[in-house]
């Protein structure tokens, strides 16, 4: 499982460091990775946003642990959201190295009562 979880990560990261090199070369991808790199002779690329599961990118593991070794000039930010049980089980300096940037949920309650025949 850790295999495949490796290559998942790998190829999203490789799009990534991809477009951001040719953006005509992009993607479509879908808690956040937010690259901004600049080319040659200071010329701007594009600002990409790529939203994956938090699994993918918390610690700056999965896909930003593989952009540092596909493009190392990219600057890469990692926003994560989670729930506010999970973070109150945590000391600050574990939630702080989450990401950079940390979104706090509250619970919601459910808007209706599903119930199924089962």
């Amino acid at each position: 499982m850790l295999e495949a979880q490796t290559l998942w990560d790998a190829t999203m990261a490789h799009s990534l460091a991809t477009a951001a090199v040719s953006p005509e070369a992009a993607v479509n991808g879908a808690a956040s990775i937010l690259l901004d790199s600049h080319g040659d002779k200071g010329t701007k690329r594009p600002l990409i946003v790529h939203v994956c599961g938090k699994f993918h990118c918390e610690h700056h593991l999965g896909i930003p642990e593989h952009l540092k070794r596909y493009s190392p000039n990219l600057n890469v930010l990692v926003a994560v959201c989670a729930g506010e049980a999970e973070l109150s089980r945590m000391q600050e300096s574990q939630v702080s190295m989450m990401g950079h940037f940390v979104s706090v949920s509250a619970p919601v309650p459910p808007s209706f009562q599903v119930t199924h025949p089962v």
